[in-house]
């Protein structure tokens, strides 16, 4: 994929089958060599998961768990000084929704991020993928 560029929101709706488990969000790096920087939401645990420039320093933030067998929408921006806007809602119960904001620092904002989404178990069936400029 191509690299995400800061000022970009990308929004995807995304639903999940059996007991799938799913990572979502913003990544760059190799896992081979440890080297990774990643922001994503983990279903697993209900937590945003920041990766800071290795598999080895995860700082997890407590989101919530949520019914991902209903349709849900995620979108992520960065700004270029590094700040982080993520949301996931229900689509057809927004009320349904929970949110990260927050400054990652300024090094966030020039990495070259691409969109990725993982899943363990199930799957994780995507209708919809919007890069809004």
């Amino acid at each position: 994929m191509t690299p995400v560029p800061p000022g970009v929101t990308t929004v995807i709706l995304f639903k999940k089958t059996g007991n799938a488990t799913f990572n979502i969000g913003y990544h760059v790096g190799d896992y081979s060599t440890e080297k990774v920087s990643r922001f994503s939401y983990n279903s697993g645990r209900g937590t945003w998961d920041i990766y800071h420039d290795s598999t080895l320093d995860v700082e997890e933030i407590l989101a919530r768990k949520s019914d991902f067998s209903q349709w849900h929408y995620f979108s992520i921006t960065r700004s270029a000084n590094g700040d982080f806007d993520a949301r996931i809602w229900e689509r057809d119960n927004p009320e349904n929704s929970f949110s990260f904001q927050g400054n990652l620092g300024s090094e966030w904002g020039a990495l070259e991020f691409t969109f990725f989404a993982d899943y363990h178990l199930g799957s994780l069936v995507l209708d919809e993928y919007q890069e809004l400029h």
